[in-house]
């Protein structure tokens, strides 16, 4: 839950004041101490930062609340002072308090609480002893028991800086709502990496997926996948705008068909039970088609059944609204502005979906939602949800999945783990090429587990002075390239 916390820095003081009184001893050299009280990032933000001059990374993600001041406190005595007051009727629960250390600008020193509980109006005092940390190295985590720390910030000095903390093995990334790389741009459209600085160019997510390719899978079985615009914070314009994304969503047939020539959400609604797999949840109504409860759950979905036949199995399931994109996809999807449809928990292989909406309106025609089921090799594979309402209360709120056998969307369940072979260029690789084992490759070339290569190679990668690109010499950036041809020579082309 979270609750609303107020932070005022204090000097030193011999006197008891409400709330909790934190005093954070600094290490040698420290000038200036920022208190950061962030929340979990909601499962929207994927789990990677991309700091300004560094690769990404893996981290556990938190927000600093836009609505909360940035605590900053001078030394006192020796000491710097905060005060957090929890003045509502409920506890309030903070998955980290981070006490960053700073010799002018430089960080040096990190003191950090985990899974805090502060009562309602509770009142103590808690002394923090920082520890020094150096600054990460990107390539080799922190020992055990030690800091490592990377700061960077925005112009704006009322919001938090950005934060990468190292505790050993644990990485956390901390930023302010609503700019989580701090790197200035506007939220939509150039924020297109939120978590990571200035993106010269990388592929998309499933927040951007517009449409869909039939692509090879590393079965060599071929899917239906979500594809979307590359992302470019720092280019004018990038094309082309229909290119793999960073994961892998293998989308049913009747998804697929509707996202094929660019997505529309009105076709899904109109053929979500044609065509392909699907899931049918029923609200009991009365006979006029009003709900009988505001609040319905759904009896227990084997959703497991529909990857039976394959080794994967699926970890979780999320859902999505019909928007202008295929996703994000997280706990809830909005059917209407007053209808909701909620994951309420997901134990495998049962998923609980559960529904909400008001009880004074008829539910008559059916709603669409789509429903991504996370396999534990990476993947997902999207299926439209179909809420439909009969009347009778008498009858159990209930869900079924209508599979069709040779759905192409089972491919993902079929791949191996991790992401399928990609030529889309990485952000960490200057030269407009995919990272890959430990190198970047050259334009064109795929990556593939033996490394970079292009198609038409038989050693795998173009000769010296070959560019791997196509017989008409017109790749398109994030393309894959099937032929090895001298620039500006198409005679030259190796088959």
């Amino acid at each position: 839950m979270r609750v609303p916390l107020i932070a005022a820095a204090f000097l030193a003081a011999c006197s008891t004041p409400d709330g909790i009184t934190i005093e954070v001893v600094p290490v040698d050299g420290v000038t200036s101490v920022e208190l950061l009280v962030p929340q979990r990032c909601n499962g929207t933000c994927g789990g990677n930062v991309t700091p300004p001059g560094y690769p990404e990374m893996s981290a556990k993600l938190h927000e600093v609340p836009l609505a909360a001041p940035v605590w900053t406190a001078e030394l006192s005595d020796g000491v710097a002072g905060f005060r957090l007051l929890n003045d509502t009727d409920d506890p309030a629960y903070l998955p980290l308090i981070v006490a960053i250390g700073y010799r002018g600008t430089e960080a040096i020193g990190v003191a950090m609480l985990e899974n805090v509980e502060i009562k309602s109006n509770e009142s103590g005092y808690w002394r923090l002893i920082m520890s020094d940390a150096a600054t990460i190295d990107p390539q080799n985590r922190a020992p055990n028991d030690t800091y490592r720390v990377l700061t960077w910030e925005t112009a704006d000095p009322e919001m938090a800086s950005c934060v990468v903390v190292e505790h050993g093995p644990d990485r956390f990334a901390i930023s302010p709502e609503g700019d989580n790389d701090c790197d200035e741009l506007p939220q939509t459209p150039a924020e297109c990496a939120p978590w990571a600085y200035q993106v010269p160019i990388t592929p998309g997510s499933i927040a951007t997926a517009n449409c869909a390719m039939d692509v090879p899978l590393d079965t060599g079985r071929g899917a239906c996948i979500a594809m979307g615009p590359l992302c470019s914070e720092t280019l004018p314009s990038i094309d082309p705008d229909c290119s793999r994304i960073d994961e892998d969503y293998c989308l049913t047939n009747v998804v697929c068909q509707c996202a094929y020539s660019g997505w529309n959400s009105t076709c899904v609604k109109a053929n979500g039970t044609a065509l392909g797999s699907y899931i049918e949840c029923t609200v009991p109504v009365t006979d006029g088609y009003l709900p009988c409860q505001s609040d319905t759950k759904f009896d227990p979905l084997d959703v497991q059944s529909f990857v039976a036949t394959s080794a994967a199995a699926i970890e979780d399931v999320k859902v999505n609204e019909l928007a202008a994109t295929i996703g994000p996809f997280d706990g809830r999807a909005d059917l209407t502005p007053t209808v909701k449809l909620y994951v309420d928990g997901f134990s495998s292989p049962h998923v609980v979906f559960k529904w909400n909406g008001p009880t004074n309106t008829a539910m008559m025609a059916s709603q669409v939602a789509l429903a991504s089921l996370e396999l534990d090799n990476d993947k997902h594979i999207v299926v439209p949800v179909v809420v439909s309402y009969a009347p009778s209360c008498m009858r159990a709120a209930s869900c079924a999945l209508h599979d069709v056998p040779n759905d192409s969307a089972k491919a993902c369940a079929e791949a191996t783990t991790g992401p399928s072979p990609s030529c889309v260029p990485s952000g960490n690789c200057t030269n407009g090429g995919v990272y890959c084992n430990n190198e970047c490759c050259e334009p064109g070339e795929t990556c593939l587990a033996t490394g970079c290569s292009c198609a038409s190679s038989s050693a795998g990668r173009c000769p010296m002075g070959y560019a791997c690109t196509n017989a008409q010499m017109n790749l398109p950036i994030g393309g894959c390239g099937d032929a090895c041809c001298l620039p500006g020579q198409p005679s030259s082309c190796l088959n």
